[in-house]
């Protein structure tokens, strides 16, 4: 007393001809849905050149974060630095923490050297005070605005640690395939 595999296609039949009444009715009901917003590009799509965005220099810590959490995070870098010199060990710790801190900035990967270069070149030159005050930011938003701008690719860290105002490939119009470089904003005080 089986069914037939005629009328179980005809019932799989009726019921994608339900569901599509179905979804033609809601979308009646809803009307016209607004056009989607183009996804923002993360940095590393825009490829930007520079020693400091080679391929090898890209990490993905969200994964990481969220898996471990941010104190499992800084707690795994501390047992991978065991073995290097104090100074360079303090440095990942704070390329790591500058990754954590704006993980959702710079999306899906960051760039830690960059990353905490732009941090710490910001911090020791008066620019952080400009933004703050020309934007009427305290620190913290002023330095999450600075790293959203290189997040964007706004912003660019050359190799010696300058920081350029830069536009990215696509940016104003989408025949554009180069990076150009506009003006250097910073210069680092000491070499980074």
């Amino acid at each position: 007393m089986g069914v037939s595999k005629t009328k179980k296609k005809m019932v799989v039949s009726q019921r994608a001809k339900a569901e599509a009444r179905r979804r033609q009715a809601a979308a009646e009901r809803i009307g016209p849905q607004p056009p989607k917003l183009p996804k923002r590009p993360c940095l590393r799509d825009l490829n930007p050149p520079g020693s400091w965005y080679k391929s090898d220099n890209w990490h993905r810590p969200g994964p990481m974060v969220k898996r471990l959490g941010a104190s499992g995070a800084r707690q795994f870098a501390r047992q991978a630095n065991a073995d290097m010199e104090p100074s360079e060990a303090e440095i990942n710790e704070h390329m790591l923490e500058v990754l954590i801190r704006y993980a959702d900035t710079y999306g899906r990967s960051g760039v830690p050297g960059a990353a905490f270069t732009l941090d710490k070149t910001v911090r020791t030159s008066s620019f952080l005070a400009e933004v703050m005050e020309a934007q009427q930011l305290d620190e913290e938003e002023a330095l999450a605005a600075v790293h959203d701008l290189h997040a964007l690719g706004l912003l660019w860290v050359d190799d010696d640690g300058a920081v350029w105002r830069s536009i990215p490939p696509g940016i104003p119009d989408p025949e554009n395939t180069e990076w150009r470089m506009c003006e250097r904003v910073l210069v680092p005080q000491r070499k980074i």
